[in-house]
């Protein structure tokens, strides 16, 4: 993964197949606080929802072109492992969490699902083995994103 630093911008446009779609989706829901994560900052984002949650936290995948990936659902697993981690609550888990509970707990096996993925095998044919890489890191940022108002920032 590459981040060139453009002199004289503040803005960055990032448009995905499902992410960009389902953070318009959300949007629409008045009093939904919207973090962004995935197993990189799964802590962090954990950490944050917890602390901003007052009732329910929703972890949505975003998949690829409206249908199911494995390291999306793997970076949503690590999500819950982490809430689950540091909650100080019983936490209930709907069949979703718990799938996706169960695709990341075991974090070496995981990591060889995401390179053996379709995404993965897909990135390596195209020279982007080194992105396939990056999603099998597991905290190591502690950046969190919230998307309000059509903008993503960084809230720590």
């Amino acid at each position: 993964v590459e981040v060139t630093n453009y002199p004289n911008c503040d803005t960055l446009v990032l448009k995905t197949t499902n992410g960009t779609k389902i953070l318009e989706q959300v949007e629409e829901n008045d009093g939904v606080t919207t973090l962004i994560g995935t197993a990189i900052n799964a802590e962090a984002v954990a950490k944050e929802a917890l602390r901003l949650a007052k009732n329910e936290i929703y972890v949505v995948m975003a998949g690829r072109r409206g249908g199911f990936n494995i390291e999306d659902a793997i970076g949503a697993g690590i999500i819950v492992e982490e809430i689950l981690k540091n909650s100080q609550e019983e936490c209930k888990l709907n069949d979703s969490a718990v799938a996706s509970l169960n695709l990341a707990s075991d974090h070496e096996k995981a990591c060889e699902l995401i390179l053996n993925s379709e995404g993965g095998i897909r990135l390596k044919k195209c020279g982007s083995f080194d992105d396939v890489k990056v999603c099998t890191k597991i905290n190591e940022y502690s950046n969190v994103a919230i998307y309000e108002d059509g903008y993503l920032r960084n809230i720590n």
